[in-house]
C-alpha cells in the first residue's frame, strides 16, 4: 500500500517521518510512505523545538476559520492530484483532522450528487448511484479529532466509509478527555472501525505496546470488525 502521511501542527515532514519510524517498520516493507508538509509557518511547542530543527508548519493558515481550513484542504487535494494516487492515509493530530475532513467532504459531495440526480429524475430513487471517488481505501488517525468545519458536512449525512483505526493516548491525550476523538470515531462507519488506546499522551506512540496496538488495529480494521484495544504506556 502507498500511504499519504500528514504531520501534526508545528511539525514537518522530517519530524513525522522520525516519529513514525517504529510504526512503519512494523507495518512492513511492502508499503511505501509519502511525507508532504504544510505550507504555513507557525510557532511550535517547546517539546518539539527542543528536539527537532525548523521549519515548524501547519496545514492551513493560522487560526481555524473555515476559509483558512478550506484553503488547507485545497492545498492537500492539489498535492494528491499531483503526486497520487494513494491507497491509504496516516495522520497525527492536525494531519489526522485534515485527512478526516477530506474524506467527509468527498462523502458530502457524493450525497449532494445523488440527491441532485434524484431530483432531476422527478423524484425517482433509481438515479445514478456512481459513488464519489474516495482518495483512500483506509485511514489511520493518530490522536485525531474534528474541527467545527465538519458540522455542516455531518448534517448532510456525510460519513467516512472506509476502514479506520483511531489511536488515542489515554488520559494525557486531550482528544480522549474532551470527546474530540469520539466525535471523529462516530463520523466513521462501524464496519472496519478500530479504536486503540495507549498511555503515552498526545504523541505518536513509540513504545512497544502502542506501536503494536496501531499495527494490530490496522490489521483488524482490514478484517472488517469493530474492536477497541487498550495498551499501557511506554515500555509495554
Amino acid at each position: 500500500m502507498r500511504f499519504l502521511c500528514l504531520h501534526g501542527l508545528g511539525c514537518n515532514a522530517d519530524i513525522f517521518e522520525a516519529q513514525t519510524a517504529q510504526i512503519r517498520e512494523q507495518l512492513g516493507d511492502s508499503h511505501t510512505f509519502d511525507f508532504p508538509e504544510g505550507e504555513y509557518d507557525i510557532p511550535a511547542p517547546k517539546e518539539i523545538t527542543a528536539i527537532y530543527p525548523p521549519p515548524y508548519l501547519s496545514w492551513h493558515p493560522p487560526h481555524t476559520l473555515d476559509t483558512h481550513i478550506a484553503q488547507g484542504l485545497l492545498d492537500i487535494r492539489t498535492y494528491i492530484a499531483d503526486n497520487g494516487p494513494y491507497d491509504a492515509c496516516l495522520g497525527f493530530s492536525q494531519g489526522a483532522v485534515m485527512l478526516a475532513l477530506l474524506l467527509l467532504e468527498d462523502s458530502a459531495a457524493s450525497l449532494k450528487s445523488a440527491n441532485s440526480n434524484g431530483s432531476s429524475t422527478n423524484g425517482s430513487s433509481n438515479a445514478s448511484s456512481t459513488p464519489h471517488s474516495l482518495p483512500f481505501q483506509l485511514a489511520i488517525f493518530l490522536s485525531g479529532s474534528l474541527y467545527p468545519f465538519a458540522i455542516p458536512l455531518l448534517s448532510l449525512g456525510a460519513q467516512i466509509n472506509i476502514p479506520t483505526t483511531h489511536v488515542w493516548g489515554g488520559k494525557r491525550d486531550y482528544v480522549t478527555t474532551n470527546g474530540a476523538g469520539e466525535a471523529l470515531r462516530d463520523a466513521c462507519a462501524a464496519e472496519g472501525r478500530v479504536v486503540v488506546e495507549h498511555g503515552e499522551g498526545h504523541v505518536v506512540p513509540r513504545g512497544g505496546g502502542g506501536v503494536r496496538a496501531v499495527v494490530g488495529g490496522w490489521r483488524r480494521g482490514l478484517g472488517g470488525r469493530y474492536i477497541r484495544v487498550r495498551y499501557g504506556g511506554e515500555g509495554d
